[in-house]
C-alpha cells in the first residue's frame, strides 16, 4: 500500500502488508506476520485454485487456518478492533474445522467495538437486535447500531472513503430508523470522490475501487473500458490482484451485463410491487376473519357479516387480480424496452 494510502485508513498491523491476495504475496506476509494473509492463505488450500495453480490441501489450510486465529488473537489483545473483527468472523461457520459460534463471535465483535472499530459495533447492534449468541435486547442494539453511526461520521468527516460508503448504506437502507434516503446519496457522492482523489494521488486502493465502481455500474453507468483503465492503475501502483482482473476484462461483454443487471432490479422493483399487493390482501381478510368471529355477534349477525363478506370479496378479488396483471404487463414492457435498448 501506498504511504498516503495508509495515513489516511490508519490500518493497522494485520493489514499494512496485503497485496491484494496474490498466492506468493500471501506466503511472504503471512511469514511476516500478517494475520489476513494466513486466512487468505487457508482459503486458497481449503479448496485449491487454477489461477495459479495451488493444488488443495486439508492440512495446509488446517495450519494456517490456526495461524491466522492465532495472529488475530494476539493483535486483538494488543487493541486492534479490526483483528477483533476479523478474528469474530472466523467463527462464523465458514472456516476450516471451526465451528459456527454466535456467543464467541459476539465475545469479539463487542470487543472490536470497544476498540472503537465501526463495523464492529454494527455487528453488535445487528446481534442484540436478531437475538444472535444473546436474547433480543432493543436498548443495547440502538447503542451499538448509534455507536457505530458515530464513528463512521468521524471517520468520513476525516476522509476516509470506507467509512463515509458504510455510512451511505445505514442512510440508505432501513436498518436504523434513521433512514434518509437524500444524506445516502450524498455519502455516496463524496465516497465516489474521495476513492477518486486517493486514486489520483497515486493509490493502489484508490483506483481499485473506482474501477469497481465501472465494471458493476455501481451510482455510475457500467463502464468497462474505464474499469479497466482503473484496474491498471491500480496494478502499477502496486495491487496485484488489479493486474489480473484488467487482463480478464472484457470490454465486448459489458452490454451482456448492463441487460442482466437491469432485468435483475426490474424483477427486484416489481416483486416488491406484487408483495405490498399481497400484504394489503392479507390484511383485509384477516380483518374480515375478526368480524366473522366476534364473540359479541349472535349467530344471524355473524352469518350477515358473513354473507357481506362473500359479496365484497367478488368485487375485491377482480380489482386485486386486474392490479396485478397490470403489474405483470408493466413488467414485460419495460423487460422489452430493456432488451431492445441493450443489445
Amino acid at each position: 500500500m501506498k504511504k498516503i494510502f495508509l495515513l489516511i485508513y490508519g490500518l493497522s498491523i494485520t493489514l499494512l502488508a496485503y497485496n491484494g491476495g496474490t498466492y506468493v504475496g500471501n506466503k511472504k506476509d503471512c511469514t511476516n506476520g500478517n494475520a489476513k494473509a494466513c486466512n487468505d492463505l487457508a482459503g486458497m488450500y481449503l479448496s485449491g485454485m487454477s489461477s495459479p495453480v495451488v493444488e488443495e490441501d486439508k492440512d495446509k489450510s488446517r495450519f494456517y487456518y490456526a495461524k491466522s486465529k492465532e495472529l488475530y488473537n494476539k493483535y486483538c489483545n494488543a487493541g486492534d478492533g479490526k483483528a477483533c473483527f476479523d478474528l469474530a468472523d472466523i467463527y462464523n461457520g465458514m472456516k476450516w474445522e471451526v465451528p459456527q459460534d454466535y456467543k464467541i463471535m459476539l465475545k469479539y465483535f463487542i470487543k472490536s467495538c470497544d476498540n472503537n472499530y465501526a463495523r464492529g459495533c454494527n455487528e453488535v447492534g445487528a446481534f442484540y437486535k436478531r437475538g444472535r449468541g444473546t436474547s433480543k435486547d432493543k436498548i443495547k442494539s440502538d447503542k451499538y447500531y448509534q455507536k457505530a453511526v458515530t464513528l463512521y461520521n468521524e471517520e468520513c468527516d476525516k476522509g476516509v472513503a470506507r467509512s463515509c460508503r458504510n455510512l451511505s448504506s445505514i442512510y440508505t437502507l432501513e436498518m436504523y430508523g434513521t433512514h434518509n434516503k437524500a444524506k445516502g446519496a450524498e455519502l455516496k457522492k463524496r465516497t465516489f470522490k474521495l476513492y477518486n482523489d486517493l486514486c489520483e494521488a497515486k493509490d493502489d486502493e484508490g483506483c481499485f475501487q473506482m474501477a469497481s465502481y465501472y465494471y458493476t455500474g455501481s451510482g455510475v453507468s457500467v463502464d468497462w473500458k474505464k474499469a479497466k483503465e482503473y484496474y491498471e492503475k491500480s496494478c502499477k501502483y502496486g495491487q496485484e490482484s488489479a493486474c489480473w482482473r484488467a487482463r480478464d476484462i472484457n470490454i465486448s461483454k459489458q452490454f451482456e451485463l448492463e441487460k442482466k443487471m437491469a432485468l435483475r432490479n426490474l424483477w427486484f422493483k416489481y416483486g416488491l410491487m406484487e408483495e405490498k399487493e399481497r400484504k394489503i390482501r392479507e390484511r383485509r381478510i384477516a380483518s374480515q376473519m375478526t368480524d366473522i368471529n366476534d364473540l359479541n355477534k349472535t349467530l344471524a349477525e355473524k352469518k350477515a357479516t358473513l354473507a357481506k363478506v362473500k359479496a365484497e370479496n367478488i368485487i375485491w378479488d377482480k380489482e386485486y387480480e386486474k392490479r396485478i396483471q397490470s403489474i405483470k404487463q408493466a413488467l414485460e414492457n419495460e423487460k422489452k424496452s430493456i432488451e431492445a435498448r441493450v443489445k
